[in-house]
C-alpha cells in the first residue's frame, strides 16, 4: 500500500482513462486517490469483487429509499464503516447529505490517520436517476 499521508503527489490511472498531455497516467494529488479509493469502495455492491469479497457498501441500496434525517444518520454510519473496513489509512471527520435538484451531495469531510490536523471535504453528486422517494 502507498505511504500517502508522506507523499505529496501520486502518479496513477485517471479514470475515466482518457490519453492527455501527460499519457494516460496523471499527476494526482494524495487527497484526491484517498478520495477515488474511497469512491470505489461506497459505490461497490458488497461481493461483487471476485478477489476482494470484502469491498463494498450497501449505500447504493440506502440512496434508492427516501431521504430523511434518519437516513443521514444511517449513511454517515454506513460511510463511516466502510472507509474503516476498506480505507484503514483514512479517518472519516463527518459527511452530510445536501440535496440539490439534480440530486443529492454527499459530503464528506477526512484526513489521514497519520495527519488529522487537516481533514479535507470533497463532495460527489448522486443524480436524481439514482435515486427514488
Amino acid at each position: 500500500m502507498p505511504d500517502y499521508p508522506n507523499t505529496d503527489r501520486l502518479r496513477g490511472l485517471g479514470l475515466p482513462a482518457l490519453k492527455q498531455g501527460q499519457g494516460y497516467f496523471s499527476v494526482k494529488e494524495k487527497y484526491d486517490c484517498a478520495w477515488s479509493d474511497m469512491l470505489m469502495a461506497l459505490f461497490t455492491a458488497p461481493g461483487s469483487r471476485p478477489a476482494r469479497r470484502h469491498l463494498g457498501s450497501t449505500l447504493r441500496e440506502l440512496l434508492f429509499a427516501p431521504v430523511s434525517e434518519i437516513d443521514e444518520q444511517v449513511i454517515s454510519y454506513v460511510v463511516k464503516e466502510t472507509v474503516e473496513r476498506n480505507c484503514p489509512h483514512l479517518e472519516v471527520q463527518r459527511t452530510r447529505l445536501r440535496p440539490d435538484e439534480k440530486g443529492i451531495y454527499i459530503e464528506v469531510a477526512f484526513s489521514f490517520r497519520a495527519d488529522t490536523t487537516a481533514p479535507v471535504e470533497k463532495s460527489v453528486l448522486v443524480p436524481k436517476t439514482f435515486i427514488t422517494g
